[in-house]
């Protein structure tokens, strides 16, 4: 068995197009682009990018596994290729994997894995799916040559009761994501003879209330060490100091929204948070996890360049952690 270090992040894939901000209102991140001063639609998606290649430079990560990813074409310098070229300059040993959905006619939705093949081998098959409960939230699967499997997965989640009833939300959360992850890993996992010594499960599982601890894989439990981090995320909901934060009976809670006059603009836009509301070191939500047979290390935040202060990289806060897994 040999330690590897695994990390995880969403990129916000919003932060990456150049979409008018007036045009995506209903995106929970606009309050997070729109303290982006920069004159640079895609200033945020690039700090992003550079927290992720910093990120392989001081910890030489065995996998890392991205959400919110636009696949985009060779040469547009933008999404997946833009991944594409920096691996490919700084870090060639790495491969990424990025695959997407087709959601409806007008959207698709992407996921990416990157792993090393030094180590793994290669890709040699795959697998992505729409989540049935909430087809925008998918699961890939990536099995390599030397037989070793990782799942990256997008959370369902229900919204509207986050709120109201967080025993609720928890209930549906676990409904919507452990038996579809669980079933369709299982199934590849046989498909591909590989062992649950050599399978990790990563992604952004919007497990607000930390209700998900692990994944019952082939009759092993695959789970992460202590607590993990409070990663999300930049908005009124999430996001928020004492005075606005109602605490459950556990370590989890909420944000009491403010006055409308303080989220939004005369024209009804959302506006960016106000002092230290939107700072990382208030991000009152879980979500960002790694699951596996061997946990090593607690499940850590590796930080932006404002660190505890408001992020300039992604609403998200990207997650690491180190795991055994059987490497000969």
């Amino acid at each position: 068995m040999r330690e590897v270090t695994v990390g995880s992040y969403n990129m916000s894939f919003l932060s990456d197009e150049l979409t008018d901000l007036n045009d995506a209102q209903k995106a929970s991140e606009i309050s997070f682009l729109s303290s982006n001063l920069s004159g640079d639609r895609r200033c945020f998606w690039k700090n992003a990018l550079c927290l992720l290649k910093k990120f392989i430079k001081e910890k030489c990560p065995g996998v890392i596994s991205l959400q919110e990813i636009n696949k985009t074409k060779r040469g547009s310098n933008t999404g997946s290729d833009a991944i594409d070229s920096m691996l490919e300059k700084y870090y060639p040993d790495y491969q990424h994997v990025c695959k997407e959905r087709i959601i409806n006619d007008t959207k698709k939705a992407a996921l990416s894995i990157i792993f090393d093949t030094t180590v793994f081998g290669k890709m040699k098959h795959y697998k992505i799916l729409n989540n049935p409960f909430q087809p925008i939230r998918l699961l890939i699967m990536v099995v390599t040559e030397k037989n070793y499997v990782f799942v990256n997965y997008h959370g369902a989640k229900d919204v509207i009761i986050v709120s109201n009833d967080k025993d609720v939300f928890n209930k549906t959360l676990r409904y919507y994501n452990i038996k579809f992850v669980q079933s369709n890993v299982e199934q590849f996992m046989r498909e591909h003879n590989v062992s649950t010594t050599r399978v990790l499960i990563m992604g952004d599982t919007n497990d607000f209330f930390n209700a998900i601890h692990e994944f019952i894989i082939l009759g092993k439990k695959l789970r992460f060490k202590g607590n993990p981090p409070k990663s999300c995320c930049y908005n009124w909901e999430s996001s928020c100091t004492e005075d606005r934060y109602k605490a459950f009976y556990t370590r989890s809670g909420i944000c009491r929204l403010p006055d409308d006059k303080f989220r939004f603009s005369q024209d009804g836009l959302k506006l960016s948070m106000y002092g230290e509301e939107g700072y990382t070191k208030n991000y009152r939500l879980y979500g960002d996890k790694i699951f596996g047979l061997c946990p090593v290390t607690e499940i850590k935040i590796f930080e932006g360049k404002n660190k505890d202060g408001p992020s300039v990289e992604s609403d998200h806060q990207m997650v690491y952690s180190k795991y055994k897994l059987d490497i000969q």
